[in-house]
């Protein structure tokens, strides 16, 4: 069962700014332009990226995990993952949504939804 069948337009919003809410923090927390040196992409192949896919899944995923080694020690200087507020830990998921939202918000310019 598709669980957005029932989403509102207005949802579907919602779940967008939460979601830029928690990585934007979680960026900051980290350090942007730190994050901002590990996307493994060109400024220019990720605006190209977003022009098809607002996710970037057409971007392969395992350059974004490569980096999950380099932003787990980035969270650890900055304290940790609880520090930062991920209480439940840092994972290869996190890394890739830190990383995208970097790439979309911080390099490529997107507004926040």
């Amino acid at each position: 069962m598709n669980i957005t069948a029932h989403w509102t337009g207005a949802d579907e919003l919602r779940a967008k700014q939460e979601h830029f809410d928690k990585y934007e923090r979680l960026a900051r927390a980290i350090s942007v332009n730190a994050l901002k040196q590990l996307v493994p992409f060109s400024r220019e192949r990720i605006v190209e990226a977003l022009k098809t896919d607002s996710a970037m899944n057409n971007l392969p995923l395992y350059q974004w995990d490569a980096f999950y080694g380099s932003v787990r020690e980035l969270v650890a200087r900055a304290g940790g993952s609880k520090k930062i507020g991920e209480v439940g830990g840092w994972s290869l998921g996190n890394t890739v949504c830190v990383l995208k939202h970097v790439a979309r918000h911080h390099i490529a310019g997107v507004p926040r939804p």
